[in-house]
């Protein structure tokens, strides 16, 4: 309409259109930054869940092992279990922080575990754990402990009877100590030839995770080629 008073129906169609041009324009703003802000609740919100508990980097031991730390607890040795078997084929059960209490002869060990691909959801310890030597020996559990946030489980579990020779264990690794026989074994694996063929069949601990009869995973949480380093209870 001009200053007349005549009527464009033109401008008005124009004005229309621009005006839904502008709510378009808000709308895809609007939806963009919805999928944005969607995004980073997801990530945050998968973070959260899968941040380990504090639990399974803690040491429980048994009763009688605290107590035993609870007399002196300078004097108390505990060593942390450098094992690089850590982890199942699908990453569904992850083992953490393994500790040797050579005062109290107990291995404990961390396990976090995924209930949805292994239990369908089942957080009530659902597994059966196994500690056996390579001499045939099978070790009892003396201590649980467990815990879960979501699909997440997890469980500090500890086995008592366990013997490591802490010293062997250091001079393996210590290059002026070796000695011929400790320079050519190796875990498991026969090396060299004529007389320095051998086996290096010193003791082995391993680890075995059980869902009802199913072997989940087995760890070689042990052998002598596996350091062991000096910690605090904690």
């Amino acid at each position: 309409m001009d200053y007349r008073g005549d009527y464009f129906p033109d401008d008005e169609l124009l004005d229309l259109r621009w005006t839904s041009g502008k709510v378009v324009k808000a709308i895809f703003k609007s939806f963009i930054y919805f999928c944005a802000i969607a995004i980073y609740l997801v990530i945050f919100f998968r973070m959260y869940i899968s941040k380990e508990l504090d639990l399974v980097k803690q040491t429980f031991l048994s009763e009688e092992a605290r107590q035993v730390y609870a007399a002196d607890p300078k004097g108390f040795e505990l060593y942390r279990v450098d094992s690089k078997s850590t982890s199942s084929k699908s990453g569904a059960v992850m083992l953490r922080r393994m500790v040797y209490a050579p005062d109290v002869n107990e291995f404990e060990i961390g396990v976090r575990y995924n209930s949805k691909k292994l239990t369908g959801g089942d957080l009530n310890e659902p597994f059966h754990y196994v500690l056996k030597d390579n001499k045939g020996n099978v070790f009892e559990m003396v201590n649980r402990v467990s815990d879960s946030r979501f699909e997440y489980g997890y469980e500090r579990v500890c086995f008592g009877g366990v013997v490591i020779d802490v010293e062997d264990n250091v001079a393996y690794r210590d290059p002026e100590s070796k000695d011929l026989s400790n320079t050519f074994g190796e875990s498991d694996e026969s090396v060299g030839s004529g007389i320095f063929d051998q086996v290096d069949d010193s003791l082995t601990y391993t680890f075995e995770v059980y869902y009802g009869e199913e072997l989940i995973h087995s760890f070689r949480v042990y052998h002598r080629d596996i350091p062991l380093n000096q910690t605090s209870y904690k």
